[in-house]
């Protein structure tokens, strides 16, 4: 067998945090981030994912051709998006690569470049993890049988249990695993490629469950593992950030418990016990239940030494039993709300009977209901549930993703126009009630963040300032009580119980909700309309014109609320209006809009003409809403701005996709010849065999829209139908 270089001193002098980590100075344009989140061409990002493991999908006999198991791959990733991904966790098997020693197969449904290909058509962000452990719900964690069956080799340096021994030879193995993958990798990282804007590789993990600290916790375990994989990467020309998964979350500690850890280093390190700490770029965490343990983000970056890098779950698994915190949108909620901006869900899709390599302990417990979305592609309820709440995360993306917890202490005192700097809920505790708020302007870079924190705060106020909060009911039961979001002004005293105002809603089904506050649609030159604060959840945003959108909520039974609107606006439809008066708001009006029972459609038309359309859905329709999240780039303005709307919605499907050629394509998987499709979108799709488009559909709650058009199957039959405008 080749030998490395062994490691001890030698290896942890010449491989330095310094000498691995992400040259943010030079790749900071294309990809940068801080601890709020990532930035894509300056861009705030939130990575949303799903494991993908292309090893267990089964594909169709005989299938030999390229594009015959493209297509299979392409029908899958397309769940993950019309389920409100934008990313992937792709685990690359080292065992389903390998069969012997020295042979190496990237060919048919192993092509590792045709998949990542796939994922930049698509626009599907990559976490590619390249173990080369990849997790215990395989067998043999990953490695091929090969390497197993050599007694003379420890794998993973492991002697004994809890004790590790450098092994070179096992080293040497890893390196021609990484040669192997990584030359396939490297054209597709975001940092370096251009496709559509940017490749899809954001991030690259090194290794799963590593372990690296010992006995009790202390940072006593053989850290030159990491080294090592870390080196290799960089000299095979991996230039994305780094990551690590741990299996255990700092988060979980006290912060006393932290600083104690922190000390026992500091006193090892200084009697010699260790060398000095190594960590990548990111420390990634696995989380079993966020919900009920909080994030100590302090805790955290004292830990992982993370000084300003994004928290990220990259293993975020839902409590297991019947417990209402037992969710994945309940742990996807109370992700976002604590401020992790990176999060991958293991097992979200059913894969336990997808090819034949599980590990034995997995397949002997198979799924028992854990996952969200089937085999088959049918979404459960906890499914539907989550898709909700990552439609509201990717349409106010823009505006919250780098975003900072509102403490008590202030953060804006006066402002140019109405903005609200404050919000809690009656009847609630106080830590029920999670308020972020903005921190820097639409697509800006992080230089540009640094100019903010220097310049006057005098410019503040121009800021958006959007703000999200998280409301969590299920101590207080709250689904169907009626609430008071009470909000406060910035430049307004409080007048009443420390209010500006209040609006009522409930939370619905999910006993949470995610409301906005701050949020301006359209531009300074054309026109704007201010959503002051909303008890109504947002589900989605789709951009008809400069200053024009249609907004989707659910109808008053399932989620009610009201919106309020700087200035005097005109509303038509399916709402009434007031017209109001904030005290000490300036003398200035608002307009308080309240949806009427029931589905269909409200127009509110603000002084300027900017305009917003609010589609409120009936529970059937909401169950299959779907966006358009068919490429990297997001919808932009007649000034080439991103406004962070996207381009299509519809219900009645499976999936929506806006192709390059600006055609829109939708998926109906379901055998049903009274199939009825809607579609939201500025274009006018036409239709193809299966379909017939209906001019306007009299009995429909949200007919007389032209921006919204109806689509009804015409045959019995019709397995993959397709809309194409």
């Amino acid at each position: 067998d080749e030998v490395v270089e062994r490691s001890g001193a030698l290896l942890a002098t010449a491989v330095t945090p310094e000498k691995t980590k992400y040259d943010m100075e030079l790749y900071g344009s294309a990809l940068s981030y801080d601890h709020r989140c990532f930035y894509i061409c300056g861009r705030p990002t939130w990575v949303l994912a799903a494991d993908f493991d292309y090893w267990r999908i089964p594909v169709p006999p005989n299938s030999e051709k390229a594009d015959q198991i493209t297509d299979t791959w392409r029908r899958v990733l397309l769940q993950y998006k019309a389920a409100g991904f934008n990313a992937v966790r792709i685990r690359f098997h080292w065992g389903f690569h390998s069969p012997s020693k020295g042979k190496y197969d990237f060919t048919g449904n192993r092509d590792v470049n045709q998949l990542l290909l796939l994922c930049e058509e698509l626009g599907v962000l990559v976490i590619a993890c390249v173990g080369p452990y990849i997790g215990d719900d395989v067998q043999g964690g990953g490695y091929p049988f090969w390497l197993i069956q050599r007694d003379h080799i420890r794998l993973r340096h492991l002697k004994a249990s809890g004790v590790k021994i450098w092994d070179d030879r096992f080293a040497a193995a890893e390196g021609e695993w990484y040669d192997q993958l990584i030359s396939m990798l490297v054209g597709h990282e975001v940092v370096t490629k251009s496709v559509r804007g940017r490749g899809c590789i954001l991030m690259v993990q090194l290794e799963n469950h590593l372990g690296a600290r010992g006995a009790l916790e202390l940072p006593l375990a053989l850290q030159d593992e990491t080294r090592l994989l870390a080196r290799m990467a960089r000299e095979r020309v991996i230039r994305a950030p780094l990551a690590t998964n741990n299996l255990r979350w700092p988060g979980d500690f006290t912060s006393l418990a932290a600083r104690t850890w922190v000390a026992v280093e500091k006193k090892l390190r200084a009697y010699h016990v260790i060398k000095g700490a190594y960590h990548l770029d990111i420390s990634g965490f696995t989380v079993r239940d966020i919900a009920d343990s909080p994030v100590d983000v302090g805790a955290v970056a004292r830990v992982t030494k993370g000084d300003n890098v994004p928290m990220a779950a990259l293993e975020l698994y839902k409590p297991k039993g019947e417990s209402t915190t037992g969710s994945f949108s309940g742990q996807v909620e109370a992700a976002l709300s604590q401020g992790l901006s990176v999060l991958s869900l293991p097992a979200y899709f059913s894969m336990g009977s997808w090819g034949n390599i599980d590990s034995p302990l997995k397949c002997q417990q198979g799924d028992s209901g854990y996952s969200a979305v089937s085999a088959d592609g049918s979404l459960s309820t906890d499914a539907r549930s989550t898709r909700l709440v990552l439609h509201i995360a990717r349409a106010f993306e823009l505006q919250i993703a780098s975003s900072d917890r509102v403490t008590s202490r202030p953060w804006i005192t006066s402002a140019s126009r109405p903005t609200v700097r404050g919000m809690s809920v009656s009847g609630l505790p106080s830590d029920a009630v999670r308020v972020r708020r903005q921190w820097e302007t639409a697509a800006t870079s992080t230089t540009r963040v640094q100019e903010q924190q220097d310049e006057s705060k005098e410019d503040e106020d121009q800021l958006q300032m959007t703000l999200a909060a998280y409301v969590d009911g299920q101590s207080a039961a709250a689904a169907d009580s009626e609430l008071a979001f009470l909000f406060t002004l910035a430049g307004a005293p409080a007048v009443a119980k420390g209010h500006s105002f209040a609006l009522t809603g409930t939370l619905g089904p999910r006993q949470r909700g995610i409301f906005i506050s701050n949020f301006v649609v359209g531009s300074e030159s054309g026109g704007q309309l201010t959503l002051v604060a909303a008890s109504k959840e947002i589900y989605t945003r789709v951009a008809l014109d400069l200053g024009v959108e249609v907004w989707i909520c659910a109808e008053e039974s399932i989620q009610s609320g009201q919106l309020f609107f700087d200035g005097e606006c005109q509303v038509s439809g399916h709402a009434e209006v007031e017209i109001v008066d904030v005290d000490h708001a300036r003398d200035r009006k608002f307009s308080f809009v309240i949806p009427k029972p029931g589905p269909g459609v409200a127009t509110v038309i603000g002084e300027s003409g900017a305009t917003v359309h609010v589609v409120l859905l009936a529970q059937q329709d909401l169950d299959t809403l779907v966006v358009d999240y068919g490429s990297f780039d997001y919808e932009k303005d007649k000034h080439g701005e991103t406004t962070g709307a996207m381009s299509a919605a519809a219900w009645g499907v499976d999936g929506i996709l806006m192709t390059g050629r600006g055609s829109v394509e939708l998926a109906q998987t379901r055998a049903n010849s009274a199939s009825s499709v809607v579609v939201v979108s500025r274009l006018q799709p036409q239709c193809c065999a299966g379909m017939r488009f209906l001019e306007d559909s009299a009995d429909s709650a949200y007919h007389g829209h032209q921006f919204i058009r109806y689509y009804i199957g015409e045959t019995s039959e019709q397995p993959d139908m397709a809309v194409r405008g």
